[in-house]
């Protein structure tokens, strides 16, 4: 158990197994935090209410090893918090800090990939897994040429990778290179390739789609520096309220300076509503 924090003086509670599926969750003046040496966790609620206390899941400095899967409950009936809403980790006066392990995001192309084919050539090797779920972007100007696929193998080194399914349109991964000087002088004509799979995950349940009405993460407080949520590697999916104002996935809501906080190299998909939003004015509640 960690010394008392000095911002947050309270006693830290730690979990070692899956607790049942709660209803509202509040984390009041003092810590939650994943044990990060049982393995696999899970955490389901409508509502986690986070007032002057943390949640943790992994450091900065430590990662969180396994894999973390937080889950958010409701449907278009459910009672909304002010400020906050529904179906939602609310965090007012508090630290949120998640952090999933770290790993190459995406790419490009190295070589255009021809419909009906099922394997990728990349420009740089990737740390991907057998499992995790990608994106391989249009060429065109159309946004439903994307195509998103699990991978079925890694191979040379991690600069090929073989997907469960054959994909529907070509993409580009030739880009546009010099005949002179040997230079590629545009990158961009090559297709993104990017792994939306992290192993700390915040997501909706199974109304999320059916009513376009996901999880939403919303940082809301009293003004400049009130709060900290620092987000890495983490996955959102099924996330965000359609038809609503002002509820999407991640949401720093009318909270003031946040120089202390961040989201870096996270995954926002399957969304109903945007993805990430910054609101920098004070909030008056």
């Amino acid at each position: 158990r960690p010394p008392r924090s000095t911002l947050f003086p309270y006693t830290t509670l730690f979990r070692s197994e899956d607790p049942p599926p709660l209803y509202l969750l509040t984390i009041y003046g003092g810590t939650l935090k994943f044990a990060d040496w049982v393995g696999d966790l899970a955490l389901n609620a409508s509502y986690i209410f986070v007032y002057g206390g943390r949640l943790i899941v992994g450091t900065e400095d430590a990662p969180f090893p396994y894999t973390a899967t937080i889950t958010l409950e409701g449907d278009r009936n459910s009672y909304e918090l002010p400020v906050y809403g529904a179906k939602c980790i609310a965090v007012r006066n508090s630290l949120l800090d998640l952090h999933g392990r770290p790993g190459v995001s995406w790419t490009r192309l190295a070589t255009t990939a021809i419909a009906g084919n099922n394997t990728l050539e990349l420009q740089q090797p990737v740390d991907w897994e057998v499992g995790d779920y990608i994106f391989v972007a249009s060429s065109t100007f159309s946004q439903y040429d994307t195509e998103e696929a699990y991978i079925a193998a890694v191979k040379n080194g991690g600069y090929t990778l073989e997907l469960t399914r054959t994909l529907t349109y070509d993409h580009w991964g030739d880009g546009y290179v010099d005949p002179l000087t040997g230079v590629d002088q545009i990158p961009e004509y090559r297709a993104e390739v990017c792994r939306l799979t992290r192993n700390v995950i915040i997501q909706g349940d199974d109304n999320s789609k059916r009513e376009q009405f996901g999880v939403q993460v919303v940082l809301s407080s009293d003004g400049d520096e009130s709060l900290i949520g620092r987000l890495s590697n983490v996955e959102t999916r099924f996330t965000g309220q359609g038809l609503k104002l002002g509820k999407y996935p991640l949401h720093f809501h009318l909270v003031g300076a946040v120089s202390k906080s961040y989201i870096a190299n996270c995954s926002v998909h399957h969304t109903n509503n945007r993805a990430i939003a910054v609101q920098i004015g004070r909030a008056h509640v």
